[in-house]
C-alpha cells in the first residue's frame, strides 16, 4: 500500500497544473505543467484494447531526456513500465520513440476499464531510490512516504516535462437471442455450454458457432460474425434424428507401433518392415528465472520437437542398420545480460520468443524377432535412444 500511495503521489509532485474537467481522469494525473521546459507528446497505437492484446507507445521529445513512464491500471495501482529489466537506461535523444522495442512486450490484462500512461521527461535522471533494492525485491517501496516526496520534488528542479494517454480495456461482446423448434435444446457456442432455448445471452464478438443439440434430433450449427453491441437471433427448426447403420471400425495391421526412449525424450514410431516414421519429444532444460542477474543469451523456452524418417537395412536374418534423420524445432528466447544495479520491471514484462529448427539424424543397430524389433542408436539430439516395436 505504502509503495501504491507513493507512486501516486509521485504523478501528483511531477505533475503540477489542473485536470482536464471532462476526461475521466484518476485523482492525481494532471496532463501538463503550467510552463513545461521538456515538450513532450504521449500515444498509443489503439484507443482500445482486447485482454491479452500488446501495448505499444509513441511519445516524441523536443530535446534528449531521461523517460519515466508509468500504468495507472483501473483498479487504482500505478505500475512503473519504463525503465525496466529489457530497458535499462531511459535516456532518449529528440524525435519520436516507439515501445517496446524488439526483444520484450506489455501485454495489456484484466479488469476492463480506462488506463491511463503518464510520461515525464527531466535532463537528468531521477535517482530516487537505491539500486541495491532491486537485489532484494522486485518492486520499489518506500517506508516514509513524506520524505521520499520531499526529495523528488528537489529532484526534478525547474527543467522537466509531461503528458498523459488513456487506453480502454474491453471485451468485445455481442448479444445472441437463441429459439429453436422443438424447444429445449442445448446451446453450445465455440465448445462452451450457455444454456438450452429459448435463450438470451452474451457471447465474444468476432467469429462464433452457436450448435444446438437435443436428443433424437440432427445437431444444427450457425455461423456467426458479431461486431461489438451487435444484436442477433438465431431461430432454427431441428430436424428428427435418421436411424444409422453401425459404425464399421477397420484395424490396419500392416505397421508396427513403437517406442524410441532417451534420457530425457519420449518418441513414437511406426514401421513397416524396412522404412518408418515417428515423432519425438525433447524435454527442455529449466527455464532461466527473468527476475536473476545473468549474462543473457539464447535459452530454450518449450520442448523440442522432431519429426523424423527411419530406414532398416537388414545385416542377416535377425540384425539391422538403423538410419534416423529429420527436423527438429523448438521455441527460445533471446535474453539480454542485466546488471542487478539497474532497475527491475514493475509489471509483467514478457520475452519475445522465436522458432528454430535443427537437423536431427541417429545412427543405430537393431534386433528383429518375430513379432518385435528393437534398436539401440546413437542421435545427434537425443543422445542415446533404446527404441522397441511391435510388428504384425
Amino acid at each position: 500500500m505504502k509503495a501504491k500511495r507513493m507512486l501516486v503521489l509521485l504523478l501528483a509532485i511531477v505533475c503540477g497544473g489542473v485536470a482536464l474537467a471532462d476526461a475521466p481522469l484518476p485523482k492525481g494525473l494532471i496532463p501538463v505543467p503550467e510552463e513545461p521546459q521538456i515538450q513532450v507528446s504521449l500515444r498509443t497505437s489503439r484507443t482500445s484494447y482486447e485482454p491479452g492484446g500488446y501495448l505499444q507507445m509513441t511519445f516524441a521529445l523536443n530535446r534528449e531526456a531521461y523517460v519515466y513512464v508509468y500504468n495507472v491500471t483501473s483498479a487504482g495501482k500505478v505500475q512503473l513500465l519504463v525503465p525496466n529489466v529489457f530497458l535499462q537506461e531511459p535516456h532518449f535523444p529528440a524525435g519520436e520513440h516507439t515501445l517496446p522495442k524488439e526483444g520484450w512486450r506489455l501485454r495489456v490484462t484484466e479488469p476492463e476499464g480506462w488506463e491511463y500512461l503518464q510520461i515525464v521527461a527531466t535532463p537528468v535522471p531521477l535517482d530516487f531510490y537505491e539500486a541495491k533494492a532491486f537485489e532484494e525485491r522486485p518492486f520499489l517501496e518506500f517506508a516514509d512516504p513524506e520524505a521520499f516526496a520531499t526529495r523528488l520534488k528537489g529532484l526534478v528542479g525547474d527543467t522537466w516535462g509531461t503528458a498523459w494517454a488513456m487506453y480502454r480495456v474491453h471485451v468485445p461482446r455481442a448479444l445472441v437471442r437463441v429459439f429453436s423448434q422443438p424447444s429445449g435444446a442445448e446451446v453450445i457456442a465455440d465448445g462452451v455450454r450457455l444454456g438450452t432455448t429459448p435463450l438470451e445471452t452474451t457471447v465474444r464478438a468476432g467469429r462464433t458457432t452457436v450448435e444446438l443439440r437435443k436428443p433424437g434430433y440432427e445437431s444444427k450449427r450457425v455461423s456467426l460474425n458479431l461486431v461489438d453491441g451487435e444484436e442477433a437471433d438465431v431461430v432454427a427448426r431441428l430436424t428428427p434424428e435418421r436411424p444409422r447403420p453401425p459404425a464399421r471400425v477397420e484395424v490396419d495391421l500392416s505397421l508396427g507401433l513403437g517406442f524410441a526412449l532417451g534420457l530425457s525424450s519420449l518418441g513414437l514410431e511406426l514401421w513397416a518392415p524396412a522404412v518408418g516414421a515417428g515423432v519425438a519429444a525433447h524435454l527442455p532444460p529449466e527455464r532461466p528465472d527473468l527476475g536473476a542477474p545473468g549474462p543473457g543469451g539464447t535459452y530454450p523456452w518449450g520442448p523440442e520437437v522432431e519429426l523424423y524418417l527411419g530406414g532398416w537395412v537388414g545385416v542377416g536374418d535377425r540384425a539391422g542398420l538403423v538410419l534416423l534423420g529429420g527436423l527438429a524445432v523448438q521455441e527460445v528466447v533471446d535474453l539480454p545480460p542485466w546488471d542487478p544495479q539497474a532497475v527491475r520491471p514493475a509489471v509483467v514484462i514478457e520475452p519475445d520468443t522465436r522458432m528454430v529448427s535443427y537437423p536431427a539424424f541417429g545412427l543405430g543397430l537393431g534386433i528383429a524377432g518375430d513379432n518385435l524389433r528393437g534398436y539401440l542408436a546413437w542421435h545427434n539430439r537425443r543422445g542415446i535412444v533404446l527404441a522397441a516395436t511391435f510388428m504384425p
